[in-house]
């Protein structure tokens, strides 16, 4: 089957080769002046607002400041920020989310929205809108967060990024809107090992299937292809890194990505193990004490003169004060030709507590992976046999 599925993805290979922001709402987002010094996001503390009721991780070294009932929290250099307020006013979600959107479209311009969901923060079911705008002629992108509990509104959240470094700074946001808790609503969404030293086995009540045309444009090859994934767990795209996310519950502290393509041109990597590096530190920037556990990278092959190889590792470390274990799937291409050479990695990182990774991983993260490489078409025998090793 791994024969026909790599020459089945040659054949496919072959055929393509705010500044300021939100500034007048009621309570208004404020971002901060960006400081004159730069850090990184590797490890994270709580704040608490004793006074409005809610707490949240966020980096280290990120600058903070609650004022006005607004908690604000920018990145250093000013190319992220987020705001949270808790919400006073007896009001139901889908209303006080229409009026913060009536608001945005008339300060930003070009305001789109590129997704809208309803995901639980920590328990608390939220309203989620992910979109684009322009503000001072900088393009953001931006998330938009009502928490919400019997139809009334709680707490609303916002955050941005400039779209140039929102591959690197779109997961630390996560983290961070995903860390917010109501200290006046007791819910805790976190995995807990039962007494004793045992952990719950899991269970799939059962599959939902999403197809890659969702997330790709429909003349990508790989949009004909399909993951397979537990119906009760929420899904999240991302449609400008070209992932999905497929999550247990909104904190991701069990939740198996997928990228189904990503083209590299003229890339630095050519193998899967160079490639590896960047996920690793991708992980790392918010896991200090990340380290390889386990790896598993063969020699790679020369297929109709596109280079392949593949590898699998495990990696564990402490996430939120809990001990985790992730998982790296990768299947990547390279080939060059003329002035200029192309890489297309194929890959998924999962994670979840240690204490129940390897019944997760077993049950579901290898169904996952399967049904995935399942659905990449094969290739014509004719084709298969000019497969070398």
């Amino acid at each position: 089957m791994k024969k026909k599925f790599i020459a089945g993805m040659v054949s496919l290979l072959l055929t393509f080769v705010p500044a300021a922001a939100l500034s007048q709402l009621s309570p208004p987002f404020q971002p901060l002046q960006p400081p004159t010094t730069t850090s990184e996001a590797t490890q994270t503390q709580r704040y608490t607002s004793g006074q409005y009721k809610f707490s949240f991780d966020y980096p280290k070294g990120w600058k903070i400041q609650e004022q006005q009932g607004v908690v604000n929290i920018n990145e250093p250099q000013n190319l992220a920020w987020v705001s949270m307020w808790r919400i006073t006013q007896n009001i139901n979600p889908q209303t006080y989310l229409q009026n913060v959107e009536s608001q945005l479209k008339q300060q930003w311009q070009n305001y789109t929205v590129r997704s809208r969901s309803e995901v639980k923060i920590n328990s608390i079911d939220a309203l989620k809108v992910e979109g684009e705008a322009t503000s001072q002629g900088k393009i953001w992108i931006f998330t938009l967060l009502v928490l919400h509990q019997n139809n009334q509104a709680k707490l609303s959240a916002g955050s941005g990024i400039i779209k140039e470094e929102y591959a690197n700074l779109s997961p630390v946001l996560e983290k961070i809107l995903g860390s917010i808790t109501l200290l006046d609503v007791a819910t805790s969404s976190r995995q807990t090992q039962q007494p004793g030293g045992t952990t719950q086995t899991p269970k799939v009540a059962g599959w939902f299937r999403y197809q890659m045309s969702e997330l790709l444009p429909i003349n990508n090859a790989m949009a004909v292809t399909h993951i397979e994934y537990p119906r009760d767990w929420q899904v999240m795209p991302d449609y400008y890194q070209r992932r999905v996310t497929f999550s247990k519950d909104s904190n991701g502290t069990v939740s198996f990505t997928l990228c189904p393509v990503m083209e590299l041109m003229n890339p630095v990597q050519r193998t899967a193990s160079e490639f590896f590096q960047l996920l690793f530190q991708e992980i790392n920037q918010r896991v200090s004490d990340l380290r390889i556990v386990k790896q598993d990278f063969p020699q790679s092959q020369n297929i109709a003169g596109v280079i392949f190889s593949e590898g699998r590792a495990e990696l564990q470390g402490t996430e939120n004060g809990m001990d985790m274990t992730y998982y790296v799937w990768i299947d990547y291409f390279y080939s060059s030709g003329g002035y200029f050479s192309v890489g297309t990695a194929i890959f998924a990182l999962a994670q979840a507590p240690t204490v129940q990774f390897q019944d997760i991983k077993r049950l579901i993260f290898d169904r996952m992976v399967k049904t995935f490489v399942d659905s990449v078409p094969k290739a014509q025998p004719k084709q298969a046999d000019q497969t070398t090793q």
